[in-house]
């Protein structure tokens, strides 16, 4: 549909598979919480950019349905950024625990 959807499904599926593979260190290769951070980040990314190849069913962009075949759906890359951003203040808090302890 390309939509920003498009994006939140395959993430939502990512995390759910991290969730049943267990992801405590030592649990299996990749199943360190940084390393399914940084998974869900490139599924995010990749996901975004195959809306470029789709036509809007739905929403604002459907007028402009062929003419938008090519050009990566706008909610999707923001969706795309914004958890990427998530996956990389994860990734630093988990590298400095610092960052996230409570003041004294």
């Amino acid at each position: 549909d390309k939509t920003m959807l498009d994006v939140a499904l395959p993430v939502a599926d990512e995390l759910e598979l991290a969730a049943v593979q267990g992801i405590e260190p030592g649990a299996g290769p990749g199943a360190h919480p940084v390393a399914v951070v940084e998974r869900v980040a490139r599924v995010a990314s990749a996901a975004a950019s195959a809306t470029a190849g789709l036509a809007p069913r739905i929403g604002r962009a459907r007028p402009l349905a062929e003419r938008s075949i090519g050009t990566a759906d706008p909610g999707a890359v923001s969706f795309a950024l914004a958890v990427g951003v998530v996956g990389e203040v994860l990734a630093r808090a988990a590298a400095s625990p610092a960052l996230i302890e409570e003041p004294s």
